[in-house]
């Protein structure tokens, strides 16, 4: 972070030293240990920024610039500018010290204490010895319990006394201080008990083994509590399992030991010197005691929890009989081999929707306050289909159940969420649900009190919503509603739903910008064009607009007649497209994709899973990887090595060993070493919810600890002498010895292959910023076809997992698969082979340095310089050894024994083609017949050709837009779920402090904040790397597969094509056609290359002029032979080329940019402001206003090497 203010001078200091100054003046007055998240908003973000909630006092402005450059380096629009806008959320600390407030209500009670602070703020440390000096009182004679009651004299030394051994300065405290006093004070508990919460119990303390003492905090404010039934109101109160109950038979305490599994075992202390073992049952107890409770009782837990010596499994007597090594695998969904590899699982038909749920159909129309710009729903409409319905088109046709229903004015949300609470089990859909219609909807239920049971969200962005719906005297069976956005199973506008699926119904024009409170009941002429916001039309839309507008000329205009015209002829026509879309899709594929998924991926996931996925063919790959080999492990072997003088051989200098059975991290002679990583050897100290599941695993956290336990016993009793060392401790030793740390940080140990690091996605760049053909030149635009599904077919991809080479590496060349290594590129080559992720951007770089630099003079680095370190698919290796790079070193490769691939000769093999030629028999036939089809042969001769070619046999060929709008997404939108991460972030929406404070101090997660309303928090929760449990459904080998053929087949035309190319996107190449110099051919069949000319402007027409601001950025001149005319082309990823900015981001516009273009300036370059006076933005969850917002139009192009001429070359040429 020094780095990154130092590079850019005496500006960015001064900008640091005002972002410091802003969040000081926000946080004025805050206490340091409150709890603070901020968000940062910019016009220029697609998403805000959040910086991770933290204390007050660990928060500066080097923990937001860091953040914010990550997001710069991605976002190049993004500036320091007055447009930032910073929101600092503070959850308060409890903190006391105020007794000016006499609550009533505890005067009242005889179970509460009165704390009273005499001037000194001291009311928590007060209250705690005030309830410690109560609960010793009647063993103790020599407490004076009257004399600390009263808050005299005694009470005051006592608190001060505390303060001293705890080291917190005496006055105002809060949790990190409640915290300290918890460490003085082993013997205790220390909970926080307020009022007014379902949940009373806010804090429960840190140490669970000791003897519980309640606080009452209020204003803040602590008192001491003597009873807390007293408190509660209620006949008793577990101080095991903190709650409150009436009849101590009927009282079922969940606190157990999770050894002996007695209730009062929670005070079994751990003996690590003096464990217990037990013949009968097998099983590891803590100390005598503990062991001796597992024996006693009319059923001892000795007889019924058994340990088996074979599989190392405790398993319970009372279920199903044990089978050794064998556990019920969740992803396999059946009893496996302990230790087995898992595999993605075929769907049984038997788990497929047999029957319509009840779906309703829903849209907004707002009106604008005209103070703040807020959207206020005031009109809705919901059409309700279910089985019996579903198939009827006209929505009057009556039906069981109210099949339209409208809600209209200032309480229109609140209605109709009230009414959707009344239609239990529905599914509710909006088109654009993610950006507007499910906004309302979440404010509004959260005002109500309800909190979503489920809501995944991608940024601001809602894709799912589930509500659970409150449970009454007479529905005690849990109902639930849910809401999902259709736009995601169909990615297109509602005005393309008639063309696609053959609907008569055409969506409409609507003044929404009219739509004020003044014109609510408005009866007049027509309203003025701009009402309809012309501005925020493309070409096309503006005069099909005009043309319509102008037949309503003399008309009147009834805003409630137009209002409930517009809107249920929306209604109708998302209805009808999505149950044709539906009805097509479940007749192909016998899955009901609207109530079986969340996203069209997710639907062809199904449809796979259930038609095609073969046994035990795609592996489920464990989220960390296969051998949780610990870096921490090989570091503390090493300083052991070191400090005793000793060769200690381990994993990555000669194999781990093999000891009584079992694999140890470390060996020297008579002495194993053992490395307990916490996490998955189910720490007792860290880990203090036992039957939590390690990640990956069936097995609890006491199971694998029981497992450990055993192990150590079992190495000891073979003769061999054990050190063990648990990572919590080896951590605090880092932290204690310096030598040890300075030793260790200087280790140069590579980490673990992580697969993931192997996918990489298409490359796009523009390697000549502007081109004029010259004479006898044309510019030409191609276009792979299909190029993503022509690899899930024709691709090679593997089976089944992956064998983990370590050492004694054969020859590279004979591993398929994954692998990770030090590579040094060659000079002087054009278009690079591998990726290489540079400062959050992917690159092809020759030289390492020179791209982490963006050096723009010439490469003068050493071959240790320039090497490349990452992880690649082989053959990708292999083609860049064929263009002259050189393998350095391997340090580890995943090789896989079986691969499969399709033949077109035998047309068998692939993983996916099964699929693939599903969809694609589904497309061509519904493509209709070629234009040069005019007779019997004409057709006959087509079909025979694309089945020799494609091996896919047409039948029913018709042209069907619907049919081809589906199999288009079956098509492009089925491979990406393979490599979807598994830690997406989670929002939480919650209004109960209590369950905020157990998620911040949750240390598997990472929290950032951000407010609803009043009442209600925004949390996004993110798993630590290490905490993440993979998914059964998940195979990153197949993204990393589908997107290194994907790039190697466009580099199949790069590399020929060589310097001619100006620009390529994924699929597509821009390039310079010569005569006599090499084209590629030109086909229509799958991973033929297209002209993506022709379909537009005619055979054979041709670019005249290129200009590109970089990738996703660029705009030509192309003429058309089928009108004999030159016209132009602009686009700009990030930008809407609306009519009106058009006007200003255009061809000539980019061209002058370009021209006026210095990498060296950076920032400082020419820019064009694009302005839009009525964007629609989500400031936060459930709220949308519509804005006046503008973005900087400039070039920033540092992903090659400009050169002086507007050509490129890579870094390290």
């Amino acid at each position: 972070m020094a780095n990154f203010i130092r590079q850019r001078g005496n500006v960015m200091i001064a900008v640091y030293n005002i972002v410091q100054d802003i969040i000081d003046e926000l946080m004025n007055g805050f206490a340091p240990g409150d709890m603070v998240g901020v968000q940062i908003q910019h016009p220029a973000l697609r998403e805000d920024i959040y910086v991770p909630v933290m204390r007050r006092d660990q928060l500066n402005a080097n923990r937001i610039f860091a953040i914010i450059e990550i997001v710069r380096q991605s976002n190049d629009e993004f500036t320091f500018d007055g447009q930032m806008t910073f929101h600092i959320i503070r959850i308060e600390d409890m903190n006391g010290g105020n007794d000016d407030v006499i609550d009533d209500w505890v005067k009242s009670k005889v179970s509460v204490i009165r704390i009273r602070n005499n001037n000194d703020d001291m009311c928590l440390a007060r209250a705690i010895v005030t309830a410690v000096a109560h609960h010793r009182k009647k063993t103790d004679p020599t407490v004076n319990w009257n004399n600390i009651r009263k808050g005299q004299s005694e009470q005051t030394e006592l608190a001060t006394a505390l303060h001293a051994r705890a080291n917190v300065p005496i006055g105002t405290c809060g949790l990190e201080d409640i915290a300290r006093f918890e460490e003085v004070l082993p013997e205790y508990r220390i909970v926080i008990v307020t009022r007014g919460r379902t949940e009373p119990i806010i804090h429960k303390g840190s140490n669970e083994k000791g003897m519980p003492i309640f606080l009452y905090y209020h204003d803040h404010h602590f008192d001491t509590i003597t009873s807390m039934s007293g408190f509660l109101n209620r006949q008793a109160f577990c101080t095991k399992c903190l709650k409150a109950y009436k009849d101590p038979k009927s009282h079922k305490c969940l606190v157990r030991c999770q050894a002996c599994r007695t209730p009062n075992g929670q005070f079994c202390e751990e003996d690590e010197d003096a464990r217990w073992y037990c013949d009968d049952c097998h099983r590891v107890f803590k100390n005598e005691t503990c062991f001796q409770n597992h024996k006693s009782g009319r059923t001892p837990t000795c007889h019924t929890v058994r340990r088996c010596t074979e599989c190392s499994l405790t398993y319970s007597e009372s279920r199903k009989k044990h089978v050794c090594g064998m556990i019920y695998c969740q992803t396999c969904q059946k009893d496996q081999p302990k230790g087995h590899l898992c595999y993605m699982q075929p769907i049984r038909a038997s788990e497929a929707a047999d029957t319509c749920p009840d779906y309703i159909f829903f849209d907004f129309e707002s009106r604008v306050d005209e103070t703040n710009g807020r959207h206020i729903p005031n009109y809705a409409v919901a059409h309700k289909v279910c089985e019996l319905c579903v198939d009827v088109e006209d929505i009057e046709t009556p039906c069981e159940h109210e099949r339209q229903v409208i809600f209209s004015g200032n309480e229109t949300i609140e209605d109709f969420c009230k009414w959707a609470c009344s239609n239990p089990n529905s599914i509710f859909m909006a088109h654009n649900l993610k950006g507007y219609d499910g906004h309302f909807v979440v404010s509004c239920f959260s005002k109500m009190g309800m909190t979503p049971t489920s809501i995944i969200t991608n940024g601001s962005k809602i894709t799912y919503m589930e509500y659970e719906l409150p449970r009454t005297a007479r529905k005690k069976k849990v109902e639930k509603i849910v809401f999902k956005d259709s736009f995601n199973f169909i990615p297109m506008a509602l005005s393309k739903f008639s063309k696609t699926f053959g609907l008569s119904e055409e969506k409409g024009y609507f003044p929404y910008l009219f739509n004020t409170r003044e014109h609510e009941a408005y009866v007049g002429p027509w309203p003025d064009s701009s009402f309809y916001h012309p501005e925020n039309m493309n070409a096309k839309q503006t005069r099909d607009f005009d043309a319509w507008y102008a037949e309503q000329r003399g008309k009147i205009f009834d805003m409630e007649k137009e209002m409930k015209k517009y809107c249920v002829a929306d209604v109708d026509l998302l209805r009808k497209g999505c149950l044709t879309f539906r009805r097509i899709f479940y007749a192909m594929n016998d899955v009901d994709p609207f109530a079986e998924a969340m996203t069209i991926a997710q639907a062809c996931q199904k449809v796979f899973r259930k038609c095609f996925l073969e046994e035990e063919s795609i592996a489920a790959v464990p989220y960390l990887g296969y051998d949780n080999h610990s870096l921490k492990a090989l570091k503390w072997l090493a300083w052991l090595s070191h400090r005793d003088g000793i060769r200690i051989k381990h994993a990555r200098n000669g194999g781990e060993t093999t000891v009584a059975g079992y694999k140890v991290d470390g060996s020297c002679g008579n002495t194993v070493y053992e490395f307990q990583g916490c996490l998955w050897h189910g720490c007792p100290e860290c880990h203090t919810d036992r039957e939590k599941l390690v990640p990956g695993s069936t097995l609890t956290m006491e199971d694998t600890y029981q497992k450990t336990s055993w192990k150590i016993r079992d190495l000891r009793r073979s003769g061999m002498d054990v050190v063990e060392m648990w990572e919590c401790e080896y951590d605090r030793m880092l932290y204690q010895d310096k030598k040890m740390k300075e030793f260790v940080d200087a280790l140069d140990y590579k980490p673990p292959l992580n697969p993931r690091n192997a996918f990489f996605g298409g490359r796009t760049n523009a390697t000549c910023l502007m081109y004029d053909a010259k004479p006898e030149e044309q510019i030409k635009y191609i276009d792979v076809c299909s190029l993503y599904p022509w690899v899930n077919k024709y691709g090679r991809y593997p089976i089944g997992h992956p064998t983990i080479v370590t050492e004694n590496f054969r020859p590279w060349q004979e591993y398929e698969g994954i692998i990770y290594c030090r590579v040094l590129p060659p000079r002087k080559l054009y278009h690079p082979v591998l990726p290489y992720r540079s400062n959050n951007k992917l690159l092809f770089p020759l030289c390492a340095k020179c791209a982490d630099e963006r050096r723009l003079d010439d490469c003068e680095h050493t071959a240790d310089e320039r090497a490349i370190e990452g992880t690649w698919v082989t053959f990708e290796l292999k083609k860049a050894v064929e263009k002259g790079y050189v393998v350095l070193n391997v340090y580890e490769v995943w090789h896989f024994e079986e691969h499969t691939q399709y033949d077109p000769q035998t047309r068998r093999g692939g993983l996916f083609s099964g699929y693939i030629d599903t969809f694609l028999k589904m497309k061509q036939e519904a493509d209709g017949w070629p234009s040069e089809c005019h007779t019997e042969e004409d057709k006959k001769a087509y079909i025979d050709d694309y089945e020799r070619r494609e091996g896919v046999r047409l039948e029913t060929i018709e042209k069907n837009e619907g049919k081809r709008c589906l199999a288009k997404l079956m098509l492009n939108s089925f491979w990406g779920k393979f490599g979807q991460r598994c830690n997406l972030p989670r929002k939480t929406i919650i209004n109960d402090l209590r369950k905020f404070w157990e998620l911040a101090s949750d240390s598997t997660k990472e929290i950032k904040i951000t407010r609803i309303d009043e009442d209600c928090m925004e949390l996004i929760c993110t798993d630590k790397e290490e905490y993440v449990d993979g998914g059964g459904n998940k195979n990153i080998f197949i993204a990393a597969y589908t997107t290194a053929q994907a790039r190697l087949k466009l580099y199949s035309y790069l590399e020929q094509l060589d310097e001619r190319v100006l620009y390529f996107d994924t699929d597509s190449i821009i390039y310079i056609s010569r005569p006599g110099q090499y084209d590629p051919s030109i086909g229509n069949y799958l991973g033929d290359m297209t002209d993506e000319l022709d379909k537009d402007y005619g055979t054979g027409s041709y670019i005249t002029r290129f200009v590109s601001g970089g990738p996703k950025n660029y705009a030509y001149e192309v003429y058309s032979t089928k009108k004999g005319t030159t016209s132009r082309q602009c686009k700009v990823r990030g930008i809407t080329l609306t009519a009106r900015v058009s006007q200003r981001v255009n061809f000539d516009s980019m061209r002058n940019l370009v021209e006026q273009f210095d990498p060296a300036r950076s920032e400082d370059n020419e820019s064009i402001l694009v302005e839009k006076k009525h964007d629609i933005v989500r400031k936060r969850l459930g709220e949308v206003y519509s804005k006046p917002t503008h973005k900087m139009y400039r070039i920033v192009y540092d992903k090659r090497v400009l050169r002086p001429d507007f050509s490129t070359v890579p870094y390290g040429y």
